[in-house]
């Protein structure tokens, strides 16, 4: 493996410094909201989802500064894939509270929880299925077939797919 340039690296640095600015204010929104949340359970179910949104958010970031790692400095950056990997991992444990963990519970278990997010639209619901599939995705591939990781992503798609079956009001759809 080649040597990194001085030069490389400071404008890796430099980059990734605009990007962390970011990553700050996501983490400090998700800081304040998670106050409100444990302060006030009125529309609770709401804001975590909200706050399951924002972990997708700085997921997709740390997924960004990995691929800017790897095109300028050629190397793949296993801290901010790490840091990827637990925030679809909060996202997901948010959104399990919102709708709950059940496994393969009939929807008469689980629709009081359906309900209490019935202002939610389905195309919404969906969009949200999609980005964290799409989250867990791109985390999988960045990671790489030979990862340490590997088995972790079986849990993942596990809960991802009991998620995914209890976000979606199976009724109206």
């Amino acid at each position: 493996m080649a040597k990194v340039s001085a030069e490389a690296k400071k404008e890796f640095f430099e980059i990734v410094k605009l990007h962390k600015q970011q990553i700050e204010q996501i983490e400090q929104r998700e800081k304040n909201l998670q106050k409100v949340v444990d302060s006030d359970e009125s529309g609770g179910q709401y804001k975590r989802i909200t706050l399951a949104e924002e972990r997708l958010n700085l997921a997709s970031y740390y997924l960004l500064l990995n691929e800017i790692s790897k095109s300028m400095l050629g190397v793949k950056n296993e801290s901010y894939l790490n840091d990827a990997r637990k925030s679809c991992y909060q996202s997901i444990i948010y959104l399990e509270d919102v709708v709950s963990d059940w496994i393969d519970a009939p929807f008469s278990d689980y629709s009081e929880l359906q309900e209490k997010i019935d202002g939610l639209e389905e195309s919404t619901r969906y969009g949200l299925v999609l980005k964290l599939g799409f989250s867990i995705d791109s985390l999988r591939e960045a990671f790489g077939e030979n990862s340490k990781w590997r088995w972790s992503f079986v849990e993942l798609d596990g809960r991802f797919a009991v998620i995914a079956k209890n976000l979606l009001n199976m009724k109206n759809l």
